[in-house]
């Protein structure tokens, strides 16, 4: 009779699905965990000088003696001090900006590059999809970690590398799922 109250009555229904789901998420301890560490990591990023306890490049020693001091954890660097005498907890915290720029730029590049190759494998199929996919099986069976540590040794340490290794080695996993949604 009145069709007009029945788009309004499905747009509540998912309304208020929404919002008993946000609910039933809010309540798991594992979203609170995961919710408070990445809120410590995001003020870390954007606040470093506060939260850090030390300037990450002060060669400092807890006795106050030369420089080049390895501290193991104590009260005042609750990381100890690196082989320079650098507190580790604030050169951890100051690269928390470097992994909120590098990761989501790492992932959007590997992502992009993954659907382009998938979908190029899937869509053209024949001779490119078996000599692209031997490469991106060959991709996927090297070690990782082992493969980035040999690029960035090689090529270098700066952002633009670090991004484009991880876009790299992230590549295959994308294609070759895009690939088999492509082909189903």
């Amino acid at each position: 009779m009145s069709t007009s109250t029945e788009p309004n009555s499905g747009a509540s229904e998912r309304k208020q699905a929404r919002r008993e789901q946000w609910r039933l998420i809010v309540r798991r301890p594992a979203f609170i965990v995961g919710v408070l560490v990445l809120t410590f990591w995001l003020a870390c990023a954007v606040f470093p000088s506060i939260i850090a306890p030390h300037h990450p490049l002060d060669f400092r020693a807890l006795d106050g003696s030369s420089k080049g001091q390895h501290l193991s954890p104590r009260g005042a660097f609750p990381f100890g001090t690196d082989a320079s005498g650098r507190d580790v907890l604030s050169r951890v915290i100051a690269g928390a900006r470097d992994v909120f720029k590098i990761a989501p730029l790492a992932a959007l590049l590997g992502v992009m590059l993954g659907v382009i190759l998938g979908t190029l494998m899937g869509y053209l199929g024949g001779w490119f999809d078996l000599v692209v996919g031997r490469v991106v099986e060959a991709f996927i069976a090297l070690p990782v970690v082992l493969v980035a540590l040999l690029a960035l040794t090689t090529i270098g340490r700066s952002n633009a590398v670090v991004i484009g290794v991880i876009a790299v080695l992230f590549t295959p996993i994308v294609a070759r799922t895009v690939r088999a949604a492509v082909i189903a």
